[in-house]
């Protein structure tokens, strides 16, 4: 007999990300592995599952639940690690990036990057000053921010 950890291995599913399906669908864990199984076999599916877990730190947001918006946050850095796509950078900048690498202009590139990393890294910093405040809201509003700067297009428009 299969155990749900052995469905869950062979579903190439992390426990988190089930359990963001599970959560979202209200449906038991069972369910939700095969569902979830289902989601990460296309394109659209991938990207349902994503917005599952971006839904969960909203929530986790709203409600001022501090750490399930740190779990939450880390599920979906590891499920964009583990399903990239083409939206690292915004839309136009990433079109600029290719274009830029197509004529070889290594300097505009280095500019046009570094404009991202300094954006990141005030992010950080402000994700990091609320932390330091116990400041829920605060560290919630910086920690979407600091996700649409990793993954500008992984939800919805605020």
């Amino acid at each position: 007999m299969l155990s749900l950890q052995d469905c869950l291995d062979m579903a190439d599913l992390s426990d988190a990300e089930l359990a963001a399906v599970a959560r979202h669908e209200k449906i038991p864990p069972i369910v939700a592995l095969e569902l979830g199984h289902h989601l990460i076999q296309t394109t659209a599916g991938v990207e349902t599952l994503r917005q599952f877990i971006h839904d969960d730190i909203l929530s986790a947001q709203r409600q001022n639940r501090c750490r399930d918006c740190q779990e939450f946050s880390r599920t979906l850095a590891d499920y964009n690690e583990k399903h990239p796509d083409d939206r690292g950078a915004p839309p136009h900048q990433a079109d600029r990036l290719r274009e830029l690498l197509a004529i070889g202009r290594s300097e505009e590139i280095e500019k046009v990057s570094k404009g991202s990393a300094s954006r990141r890294k005030f992010a950080r910093r402000d994700v990091q000053e609320a932390k330091d405040r116990h400041d829920c809201c605060a560290c919630g509003r910086a920690s979407l921010r600091l996700l649409r700067l990793l993954d500008p297009g992984g939800g919805p428009a605020s």
